[in-house]
């Protein structure tokens, strides 16, 4: 339903959202900006902060959707942070060293 809301079908979505979802597939002018807009990423977040008053409840599972992505690398960072500096190429490092490096 997130990568493209317009040909998703209503039936599988939860039932809170089946009549918002049909609202938003028959507007044939949030339609043409979502196609517009999803060429750009970074404008996906400009087309879901326009669908907040007209369609509230999919706006809010789109956000929750989207912060998804930023907390999870938010949290694999700091591991790969560690992998690399803890490789064959620094292997003098002690734990007590990852330990300040991931304080930092």
């Amino acid at each position: 339903m997130f990568a493209d809301p317009f040909f998703f079908d209503v039936q599988d979505a939860p039932p809170v959202l089946q009549m918002e979802l049909i609202d938003l597939q028959c507007n044939s002018e949030l339609k043409a900006k979502f196609r517009e807009m999803n060429r750009k990423v970074d404008m996906l977040g400009q087309f879901l902060r326009e669908l907040t008053h007209s369609l509230p409840e999919l706006s809010r599972m789109f956000k929750r959707t989207m912060c998804l992505f930023g907390s999870t690398y938010l949290c694999g960072k700091p591991f790969s942070t560690l992998r690399f500096n803890k490789s064959k190429y620094r292997s003098r490092l002690t734990d007590d060293h990852l330990q300040a490096i991931l304080r930092v």
